[in-house]
């Protein structure tokens, strides 16, 4: 008998998932970089630029150790990962209320990258977590940015406006390694139910525990994946699609004031967009689980292109704040839709078994174009005196991912892929479960 999606062993697992996702990750101090711009530039008399390249370590780092860090969860377990990489973020964020030189600060943000890309695990928990319902619960349980994007910053600020910035990271350190004993008895590995709760590795398990070795999941190893043409297609519609947009996004408050804008219609923009975002996202699981083919991602693709050719028709006197509004309205809702397809499509394509390690280097692909992409579009809007140019080079980007979609094949492994061999209790070995059938695709 298959567990329910919705039982509550797998409901606390999601729920510690979604809290160490929000408060025991790098996402706390990288929403509060922003923030605590004023403070730390005025005290340093750092200049802009000195103080954006911390986001730019950070990413980079991240995206550098990612390929490696999600081959070990493949390997070792998420919970090692997780909780080893918990543990030091958050000892790395207190260490930057230390900060007294700019490359210090860099360090900090580089090391935050470079073990914050632990949490990568958490995707392989929840993919693994549901089998009837995974469109609808990766949707769910990924709308952990759009309810940090509601109310962390008020908190953030209000945090620092009272205890100072270098307070405000003792505190958000704190927090992290706080929800540490919860993740240490939540969390479970990928096909595990119940067991120790000691962190060993394979071979150490392997070697005093024979039948406690990590359970097979079904799919493919990486090299298989790595040698799949369905791979780099969604790897570069992926890549065509965000990282124009990514970069324009940085600069919105001067896009908009291009087109005679206030920096209110700016915060109204993203007020929108994350309001669209969480619906896209709960409608993107729930069309993932009924439309069994990847196809259904080019209508949301489309959507942004449609946002972006608005953008780059509009000003505040042609089309004015409701035709802003459209525009926000259709590029959040396609932003949260593609939310949880990236990890659903990966698991129907190419199974669980080494879904850490494919995931993580197309995450590292993402992290090095996405810390390139502001400066380059700072530079094309120096060069050619707007910013009209990224904006129909999103609009192309998105035409060809929209595309690339198209030509994806069927799907290769049925929905309720999951586990071959579930490790067991004892030196007995593993029994083989018939848990998931390959499609006709």
């Amino acid at each position: 008998m298959i567990e329910s999606d919705f039982s509550l062993r797998k409901m606390k697992i999601a729920g510690a998932v979604l809290l160490g996702q929000m408060f025991a990750s790098s996402l706390l101090p990288m929403m509060a970089l922003t923030l605590v711009f004023v403070p730390i530039t005025t005290e340093f008399k750092w200049t802009p630029t000195q103080f954006g390249y911390a986001t730019t370590a950070l990413m980079w780092c991240g995206g550098l150790v990612g390929p490696l860090l999600g081959y070990l969860v493949d390997r070792t377990g998420v919970r090692l990962m997780i909780i080893g990489g918990t543990v030091i973020v958050g000892l790395i964020t207190i260490a930057i209320s230390f900060t007294q030189q700019l490359w210090y600060f860099y360090l900090c943000f580089g090391l935050l990258g470079f073990f914050g890309t632990t949490a990568i695990g958490y995707a392989k928990v929840l993919t693994a977590l549901f089998t009837q319902h995974r469109g609808k619960a990766l949707a769910l349980f990924g709308l952990e940015s759009s309810l940090a994007a509601a109310f962390l910053p008020q908190l953030i600020q209000s945090l620092l406006g009272r205890f100072g910035w270098r307070g405000l990271f003792v505190i958000m350190g704190l927090t992290i390694i706080a929800l540490v004993p919860l993740l240490y008895f939540t969390l479970e590995e990928p096909g595990v139910t119940g067991g120790s709760r000691r962190l060993f590795s394979r071979r150490e398990r392997t070697a005093q525990q024979p039948g406690a070795a990590l359970p097979e999941l079904e799919g493919l190893t990486a090299r298989e994946v790595f040698r799949t043409r369905t791979y780099w297609l969604i790897v570069v519609a992926i890549l065509f699609a965000a990282v124009p947009g990514n970069g324009l996004m940085t600069f919105l408050v001067p896009v908009l004031g291009e087109r005679g804008f206030a920096p209110a219609d700016a915060a109204t923009y993203l007020s929108v967009f994350t309001i669209a975002g969480a619906i896209g996202t709960i409608v993107g699981g729930f069309v993932l689980d009924r439309i069994d083919t990847a196809k259904i991602s080019v209508p949301f693709t489309l959507c942004s292109m449609a946002s972006f050719i608005i953008l780059a028709r509009i000003s505040a006197g042609h089309g004015g704040p409701t035709m802003l509004h459209v525009a926000a309205a259709l590029f959040g809702f396609s932003f949260g839709a593609h939310r949880p397809m990236g990890q659903f499509f990966h698991t129907r394509f190419f199974g669980l078994r080494s879904f850490t390690t494919v995931f993580a280097v197309q995450m590292a692909l993402m992290a090095l174009l996405f810390g390139i992409a502001p400066p380059l579009t700072g530079h094309i809007r120096e060069a050619t005196g707007s910013y009209d140019v990224v904006i129909w080079a999103s609009v192309a980007g998105l035409a060809v991912a929209a595309l690339l979609y198209l030509v994806l094949p069927p799907y290769r492994f049925a929905k309720h892929i999951g586990v071959i061999t579930q490790p067991q209790a004892g030196p007995e070995p593993a029994k083989p479960i018939d848990f998931a059938q390959r499609s006709a695709g």
